[in-house]
Parts: structure tokens; C-alpha cells; sequence
């Protein structure tokens, strides 16, 4: 990985790990190329994570795979779950890096990156494990499952704090990046929380095509990705009870959104949606539209991506 180069992480059914390299960014154009493959699993990668200068993946296979970005190498193996892995975290905190994994077998690994021991395995889900997240203090994680509750985990400790129970299974969580807010994302809508209530403030429904994926654009605007293969964009007010919807793409994909991402290049907030024909968008997201960038197509169907 070359300094200052940005590099879109994609993985795919075909048990491959994609990276793009981006280039350009605010009065350059903007250019993508696929830089390189990785065939390290033997199943489908279900989920992919960044930091640099490691790349973490987990799948079918059970395992957690390593590379070293900048090195351009395989850095190891972590093997501790006994089921497919649904989601990678990474989050860093005074200094310390970490990484979070959460699993079908119903628990959630803690990893300390320095030398990559497994300090907690936490248990408490009945059942599988769909999604987590770190709030930006470190203080505690998140994670929902298909037992469908949201549990609430003290870092400090490595334990277990408060059980919400939701009725209906979630499979995401994620916060906002200044963490007043997160979102749940189920079968047929999305539930905005407030944190330090862990109340629901706004919720998404009805949309004219379902839900596939969503990913934060600041604090207070969601993208959403669609089975049509749309984007839209919704504005959450602080001053409304509901949200509005701003934003909505043309039909650059033909088939239903997998993955989205974002990143800055030279200035320019760019937003990255890979879609099951095997297509790669780059967006400029304006306050009301998504200007495309360009294009590239993927050797592959995405499952999942992070930027790094």
C-alpha cells in the first residue's frame, strides 16, 4: 500500500478477498483500478473490517484471516469460533487496538491486536450472533442476535450490562460516529435509538423497495441501500419526530445493494455501493443528490466492504 493511497476491501461469495485502489479526489478526478486478490478462505467472507495496517475477514470457514495492508502480506489466522463469523469490529482505545468478532455459535470474541490473544470470549446470546458495534468512548459494545434481544456489554469489565428485549430479531447495529444515536436494522424497518435512553426516536418503514444495507453519513443522515438497486438518503432532525427522506440514486445498479462504505479523498467525502451484478459505485453525495463518479467491475458477487 502506497502513502496516501486509499483501498476499498471487498468480499465475495466466490471465498475472495477484492482490493480497489482509489485515486484522485476533489479537483482530480476520481479512478479506481483493482489492485489485488486474496484466496485465503474456503467458504463465503461474510464480513470484512479495517485498520491500519491490518485487514481482518471471517466467513463460513470459522476463521479470522489477517493482512497486513501496507506490507502487502498474510499477517496469520485466528481460530476460536465454532460457527459462521457474522461480524468483524475494530476499535481503538487509549493507544490499545482491538477486535471484536461476533459469531452463529451464539458468542463474541475480544482480541487484543498486539499480539492478537483472545482476552474475552462473551457469552450471554441465545443463539446466533448477527451484529455488534463499539461506541466511540470504548466504554461499552452492542450487539443483537436472533434471540432478539440488544444487549449492552461493559468493555471496562468484559461483561455483560443490561438486556433489551425487542420482540423481533435484529441483524445490525451501528452508531452514529459522535455516538448519541445507533440504529437497528430489521426485516421490514430501521429503529433510530438514542443512546442514553436506549429509546427509539425515529424508525424507517414502508419503503418502496426493502432495505439491504445502510451505512451513518455524518450524525444526522442515514443512506440506505435497496433490492431494486437504489440509494436514499434520509435526514434525521433533531427537531422532528420523523424522518425526511432528502436523496434518492437513478438505477446505476441493476440488482439489489450488498455493501457500502465511505471515505475521504483530497477532501471529498466519497461514498463506495457495491451491488450482486458485480458492480462498484463511487458517489459524491450532495445535500440532496448522488452524483456518480465512476465505476468498476468486480471479478465476483460482494458480500461485504470496508475502506482503508
Amino acid at each position: 500500500m502506497e502513502a496516501g493511497e486509499t483501498v476499498a476491501i471487498i468480499g465475495t461469495y466466490e471465498k475472495a478477498l477484492l482490493g480497489f485502489s482509489i485515486s484522485g479526489g476533489k479537483d482530480q478526478e476520481i479512478s479506481i483500478r483493482l489492485k489485488f486478490t486474496n484466496q485465503g478462505h474456503i467458504g463465503h467472507v461474510l464480513t470484512v473490517a479495517s485498520h491500519s495496517p491490518f485487514v481482518a475477514s471471517g466467513g463460513e470457514d470459522e476463521t479470522i484471516r489477517l493482512l497486513d495492508i501496507r506490507k502487502g502480506i498474510e499477517h496469520g489466522t485466528l481460530v476460536h469460533h465454532e460457527g459462521s463469523l457474522n461480524k468483524l469490529v475494530f476499535h481503538e482505545s487509549a493507544s490499545t487496538l482491538f477486535l471484536m468478532c461476533a459469531s452463529v455459535d451464539g458468542t463474541i470474541s475480544i482480541w487484543k491486536c498486539s499480539q492478537f490473544d483472545c482476552l474475552h470470549a462473551l457469552t450471554g446470546h441465545k443463539g446466533e450472533v448477527s451484529g455488534l458495534d463499539v461506541h466511540p468512548s470504548g466504554r461499552f459494545m452492542l450487539s443483537v442476535g436472533l434471540d432478539k434481544t440488544l444487549r449492552t456489554w461493559n468493555l471496562m469489565t468484559g461483561r455483560q450490562a443490561f438486556i433489551k428485549r425487542l420482540g423481533r430479531p435484529s441483524s445490525s447495529v451501528k452508531f452514529s460516529p459522535d455516538g448519541s444515536l445507533f440504529f437497528l436494522a430489521f426485516a421490514s424497518s430501521i429503529e433510530i435509538y438514542e443512546t442514553a435512553s436506549i429509546s427509539v426516536k425515529y424508525t424507517i418503514s414502508n419503503t418502496e423497495s426493502p432495505v439491504t444495507c445502510l451505512i451513518w453519513w455524518g450524525n444526522d443522515r442515514l443512506i440506505t441501500g435497496h433490492q431494486d438497486g437504489t440509494l436514499t438518503m434520509y435526514s434525521l432532525d433533531s427537531e422532528e419526530t420523523e424522518v425526511k427522506l432528502v436523496a434518492s440514486s437513478g438505477s446505476t445498479h441493476k440488482n439489489r445493494v450488498k455493501c457500502m462504505s465511505q471515505t475521504v479523498r483530497n477532501g471529498k467525502s466519497i461514498l463506495l455501493s457495491a451491488s450482486s451484478d458485480s458492480l462498484l459505485v463511487l458517489w459524491d453525495v450532495k445535500r440532496s443528490k448522488f452524483q456518480e463518479l465512476t465505476t468498476a467491475k468486480v471479478p465476483g458477487r460482494p458480500i461485504c466492504m470496508t475502506v482503508c
